[in-house]
């Protein structure tokens, strides 16, 4: 199974939901890895302390076999991580291209889940090509940053079918608003994930 995460814009969580959703199924001891598509900004590999000179990039214009750019997360014994690699001049042509759907065949084969942290769709349209090889497109919202107006931008592509198959995350609820539950990982650099309930106003 393929599972998109992606946002209106940076700073919502989306990497960090795709770090916890992967997380989360691979200690269940299903095979998952992780994607980091998001080839004009990665912050994926990085925040998790994984360093790499080659990633996505590179194989998606021939220079390097898939294999060699697989890396285990040292984390979760059952979750690996693809790098973003070099930021490319072209990553919207790349996405679009022929090794990209060759890449999402070969993983789907070999893994359990596939979670692909994608850009910001209010930025860029990566996305929108990526969720073709997509089952289900998480969408972030982060509480007290997200502009309430994107709510009527995923209403748009929702009805558009530019986006199939969407559920929406409420990222970042306050504690004082939970339901008094909640949970989180930590690997090192102290995340933490809260459950609840908001109400929308400016912001949602």
């Amino acid at each position: 199974m393929v599972i998109c995460v992606t946002s209106n814009i940076s700073g919502e969580g989306k990497t960090f939901v795709s770090l916890n959703l992967a997380a989360s199924l691979a200690i269940t001891g299903k095979k998952v890895i992780l994607l980091e598509m998001d080839l004009r900004k990665p912050k994926l590999s990085k925040g998790i302390g994984i360093t790499s000179q080659e990633g996505i990039s590179n194989y998606l214009i021939g220079q390097v076999e898939l294999e060699k750019i697989i890396l285990p997360t040292k984390v979760i014994e059952d979750l690996d991580i693809i790098p973003s690699g070099p930021i490319p001049p072209n990553p919207a042509e790349l996405i679009m291209g022929e090794k990209m759907k060759e890449m999402i065949k070969h993983l789907t084969e070999k893994y359990d889940y596939v979670i692909i942290d994608t850009p910001p769709v209010g930025l860029v349209s990566d996305a929108f090509s990526i969720s073709d090889y997509c089952h289900f497109v998480f969408y972030i919202f982060r509480y007290g940053y997200t502009d309430k107006g994107f709510l009527t931008y995923i209403e748009e592509i929702h009805n558009s079918q530019k986006l199939k198959n969407v559920g929406i995350v409420l990222n970042g609820v306050r504690q004082s608003t939970s339901y008094g539950y909640g949970y989180g990982y930590g690997y090192g650099y102290g995340y933490g994930y809260e459950i609840g309930r908001a109400s929308c106003r400016e912001r949602v």
